[in-house]
């Protein structure tokens, strides 16, 4: 499970990385990230929108279970960074999330 402290949830932190950040993709997911020039934990936020799924249980499973990837590796990832996470089509299991973040994350030199 990701920490609070570690969650994004300010809408002009969101804005900020959008605007600013850079991007990297994988097969499921598409993460926009944003370094920052002060000390700050590294924070991520999970994006599911209704194009996913109308149902907010299958939404909110898959925002869990890529809580739970994060909070697994989040020592591993780079400090002073905002990390959005957005869901492009719906994983097929939990480890097939699992191996797309790490590949996502890779790309963006993020690990």
């Amino acid at each position: 499970m990701l920490p609070k402290s570690n969650r994004l949830k300010e809408e002009k932190d969101f804005k900020r990385v959008y605007n600013k950040g850079r991007y990297t993709n994988g097969s499921y997911i598409s993460i926009k990230y944003l370094y920052l020039n002060y000390n700050s934990a590294t924070k991520i936020g999970v994006v599911v929108s209704k194009k996913i799924s109308n149902k907010a249980t299958i939404r909110n499973k898959i925002k869990r279970q890529i809580n739970d990837v994060f909070g697994y590796i989040l020592d591993k990832i780079q400090k002073n960074v905002y990390i959005i996470v957005t869901v492009k089509k719906i994983p097929e299991d939990y480890a097939s999330i699992k191996e797309d973040i790490k590949i996502a994350l890779e790309k963006g030199r993020l690990l």
